[in-house]
């Protein structure tokens, strides 16, 4: 609202008044207060008369009171949080006239918080005027006021209300002819930040200057002080008149403009176990909080329920609103990969099978598949041929070092060894020592098997030996013999006989001493003793 004082020639000195309502229940409803010098802050609680100084004798006189809500009821006699009060002039003594350029006042939003004494900051500045007066004297302005009543929807707090104005003996106001208009003083063009889709409240002040009396003339603007202007420019016309009725006028503009970009939420940061080459990841889109443009949805990039590599990524939101603010936050999405590769075997032995040896094996292989890199390399450990029993160990690796290793002892497999028959007569066998003549020839008479099958080529016996050992304990042995075969005491096979014979020649001399003679098989493993003296 705009203000402004008495004559500065008169220098009449304003006091706040209370204008009081009707009716029993006044005492404890929330009522209107006036001050009547016209200047803001407003005086209270109570009221006082209006002492304008002296009347005019030769022309009208005007001056300003402010009214404003005053909070004095208790909880049932409010007005409601933000009411609208319509305010009407409705009577005057001595012929005094009012003029309303507004007739609402808009309680404070919070009005709740403080029940007693408090002074709403909206205002309404009223022009009264005073016909030309001789002698003193005074009279009352009269006022309603209704407004909406808290807790109802129907209900209002309503009443009538006064104030009674003072002025002295009459002077002489207009002595020459005045065709000079008050001078505007005006903001120079304000910018305010918008803080809703509907604009924001702007406040400035305006006032005037007249070479007559008034000396500083009342200012009316359209729209007024305290006013929600839109966004954009919106130019202010403001007017001022002097007794005389010259009029002056003014305009700004007040420019209400968006420059704060929205806010959107912070959300988590996002950690997952890979599923696959990417892995899904999906989020609920961030709030975003805007003043002025409503309604307004994140975007997001990448966006939600897009699949991630292994690793780290940014996701950043932003929301831009009308005015072409852009705001936005960001979070990160890591992806881990802790599994590793599933192996399965595609080839080998039978688990826990047994194979002759010399017996074909299937050569071993597996596979190994990860969830991020498909198929890995998959390595086999463990395979061999040679007799005793053997286990498979498969390995695989993915490319963030994730190991895979099938269990130990779940994979085996057993290489069996030959079987033998003999030494055959004339050898003795079951730990005889047999005694032969130095340097006759001893048929090693024997057969060999590989699983059900007799073998019948002489590569089936890797070997002959001789060893001296004690004729005393045949298990002490001394230094060993080779058994070379020349001539007629080649290894062969006997077709006829179904077996093989070695012949061997005993040392032709050393007559006492005691030999144990062996027979190794191919498969390494396998052999054939016979414990013999010379005699």
């Amino acid at each position: 609202m705009l203000r402004s004082s008495a004559f500065r020639a008169l220098a009449a000195a304003g006091v706040a008044l209370l204008l009081v309502a009707g009716g029993a229940s006044a005492a404890v409803a929330d009522q209107i207060i006036v001050d009547g010098d016209g200047v803001v802050p407003i005086a209270g609680p109570d009221g006082q008369a209006a002492n304008i100084g002296a009347a005019c004798t030769d022309t009208s006189r005007t001056f300003t009171v402010l009214l404003a809500a005053r909070g004095n009821g208790g909880d049932q006699n409010r007005f409601a949080d933000g009411a609208v009060v319509t305010v009407s002039f409705t009577s005057a003594e001595q012929g005094m006239t009012a003029s309303m350029p507004d007739t609402t006042l808009t309680v404070d939003g919070d009005w709740h918080v403080d029940t007693q004494n408090r002074i709403g900051t909206d205002t309404i500045a009223v022009p009264v005027t005073l016909p030309a007066k001789t002698a003193a004297g005074q009279g009352k302005v009269n006022f309603a006021y209704s407004g909406a009543k808290t807790g109802s929807t129907t209900q209002k707090v309503e009443g009538n209300a006064s104030v009674t104005v003072n002025w002295t003996a009459g002077v002489t106001c207009v002595s020459v002819t005045d065709t000079i208009a008050p001078v505007l003083t005006l903001p120079a063009d304000l910018t305010a930040e918008a803080t809703s889709a509907a604009g924001a409240v702007v406040t400035f002040e305006a006032t005037a200057t007249d070479e007559t009396a008034p000396a500083e003339p009342l200012v009316t603007c359209q729209p007024r002080s305290g006013t929600t202007f839109p966004l954009g420019t919106t130019t202010v016309s403001c007017t001022a008149k002097d007794a005389a009725g010259n009029e002056g006028t003014g305009t700004f503009d007040v420019v209400v403009e968006d420059t704060t970009a929205p806010v959107v939420e912070d959300l988590p940061d996002v950690v997952r176990e890979a599923t696959g080459p990417t892995t899904v990841v999906a989020w609920a889109s961030p709030t975003v909080t805007e003043a002025v443009t409503s309604g307004l949805v994140a975007a997001c990039s990448p966006e939600s329920g897009t699949g991630f590599e292994v690793g780290v990524t940014t996701v950043t939101c932003s929301a831009t609103d009308a005015a072409g603010n852009t705001g936005s936050s960001t979070f990160t999405v890591e992806i881990t990969d802790t599994t590793p590769p599933v192996i399965t075997w595609t080839a080998g032995p039978v688990n826990g099978g047994h194979y002759v040896f010399g017996e074909a094996i299937p050569q071993p292989s597996c596979t190994a598949v990860d969830l991020v890199d498909g198929d890995v390399d998959c390595l086999v450990d463990g395979f061999s041929t040679v007799v005793g029993t053997h286990e498979l160990t498969a390995t695989a690796a993915d490319s963030r070092g994730n190991v895979s290793t099938t269990e130990p002892g779940a994979y085996t497999y057993t290489v069996d060894p030959w079987t033998t028959r003999g030494f055959f007569q004339p050898v003795d066998m079951g730990g005889v020592l047999n005694t032969v003549k130095a340097g006759s020839t001893v048929p090693l008479k024997f057969e060999v098997f590989a699983g059900a099958t007799e073998l019948t080529n002489v590569t089936a016996v890797k070997s002959f030996t001789v060893k001296a050992i004690a004729c005393s304990s045949a298990s002490t042995l001394t230094d060993d013999i080779e058994l070379v075969s020349t001539g007629s005491t080649v290894l062969r096979y006997d077709t006829t006989a179904g077996q093989f014979i070695q012949n061997w020649q005993t040392p032709k001399s050393g007559a006492g001493n005691c030999y144990r003679v062996t027979m190794l098989a191919a498969d390494n493993v396998t052999t054939i003793t016979a414990d013999f003296k010379l005699k």
